[in-house]
């Protein structure tokens, strides 16, 4: 089912049990690259976890190098920048199974 409005997008991903709104950002081109949706959707997830710039969840995800290691790959300098990249991972480990 192909849609050209946001709102069209919204109604098919509500009826796949996925939260709406879309979380928005100005980078994010969700009617016509669909990892743009998807990445929004982790950049929410990680803002969520460790209360990230909303600009850096975003611009820290990227696809990934090796289609063996996934599609996106979250760059955690680009997420934190300054903060120790092992904690930071261990952090995200942590919250991510409690939640």
């Amino acid at each position: 089912m192909a849609t050209d409005t946001v709102c069209g997008l919204e109604i098919a991903l509500q009826k796949l049990d996925l939260e709406v709104p879309i979380p928005y950002f100005t980078a994010a081109d969700v009617l016509n690259k669909p990892l743009d949706l998807l990445r929004s959707y982790l950049a929410n997830i990680l803002i969520g976890l460790i209360d990230a710039d909303p600009i850096a969840a975003y611009n820290s995800i990227t696809l990934s190098s090796n289609p063996l290691h996934g599609d996106l790959t979250v760059v955690l300098p680009r997420l934190c920048p300054g903060t120790e990249t092992g904690g930071l991972a261990n952090d995200l480990i942590k919250k991510a199974s409690i939640t």
